[in-house]
This record gives structure tokens, sequence and C-alpha cells, in this order.
């Protein structure tokens, strides 16, 4: 049976986006940003530090990935890179994938997607991060060139 597939590309936005809404919420809800009624600029710049403000943003997240989740359908979701970081604050050679941080442990597959140039063409590979199979420790870690589909979904059903 043919199930399709959706792509959400890609999830950062819908992060940032939910980052935006509960500063929002934060700022309107507890009014202490307000001069005159109105949110000043500087409001908007504050990052929420109230742990609970937090599980607010992460609810709306959840249930958003959940719905599609729900759906009779492949799912795939796409992340923006953003730089890592070394325990003294420099950027790293690595990137990571700019998503709320629980994210992984969502989906059934995390494949780390990147691109590299050998001087005539570009070689796309996606190497295995998280696997939620049985004996996904036999795939952890592995690397696919040039990732298809087909590629993905052999390397999944062998080690089922």
């Amino acid at each position: 049976e043919d199930l399709g597939t959706v792509c959400f590309d890609s999830i950062s936005t819908l992060w940032v986006w939910i980052q935006e809404w509960l500063r929002f919420e934060v700022i309107t809800k507890k009014g202490e940003y307000y001069k005159s009624g109105t949110p000043t600029l500087q409001a908007f710049s504050q990052v929420p530090t109230d742990r609970r403000d937090w599980s607010k943003a992460n609810s709306k997240y959840y249930s958003i990935i959940n719905a599609f989740k729900s759906l009779k359908c492949n799912l795939i979701l796409t992340a923006q890179a953003q730089p890592s970081f070394d325990s003294s604050g420099n950027v790293i050679d690595e990137s990571k994938p700019s998503m709320q941080k629980f994210t992984p442990f969502m989906v059934d597959l995390h494949l780390d997607l990147r691109k590299k140039h050998d001087g005539t063409k570009n070689i796309y590979y996606g190497t295995v991060r998280n696997c939620r199979f049985v004996n996904a420790d036999k795939i952890e870690n592995t690397t696919i060139i040039n990732p298809t589909f087909e590629k993905i979904y052999n390397l999944v059903r062998d080690v089922m």
C-alpha cells in the first residue's frame, strides 16, 4: 500500500516561530514589560526565564509534530544546521540541527544529512544518529552515500 510522504521543511522554522509566540505570551500575560499598554522593543528581546513558560512552548511543538505523525503516511522532518560549540565557546567544524532538543526521540530514524564537494561534484551522504527499531545499535553511525528512501528502507529492514 502506497501511504504517501509528507515533508515538513523545516522544523527549525517551526521552533523559532514557537519561541517567538512564547515571548509574546510571556510579555502579554505577565505584563511586566509594558509601558503605556504597548510592549516595548526591549520586551521582545527578553528570553523567558521561568521553566514553566517553556513547557507551554514544548507542548505546542509536540502537538504540531504529533498531529503530523498521526497521519497515515511517511513523515520526513528537516532541520536547518546551526553551529556547534566546544566547552570554551569556540565554533567547531561539526554542526547540529536547529530544533527543539527532544525531537530526535520523537522520530523512528534520525539521519544526519551532509554534503561534501570533492573538487568536481557534490557527494551527499547521511549518517544514522538515532534509531528506535529493534537491533538499532547495528545501524547507528552507519553512513549511506547518496541516500534515497529505498536505501534507508533497506538498511532498516535488514536489521529488523
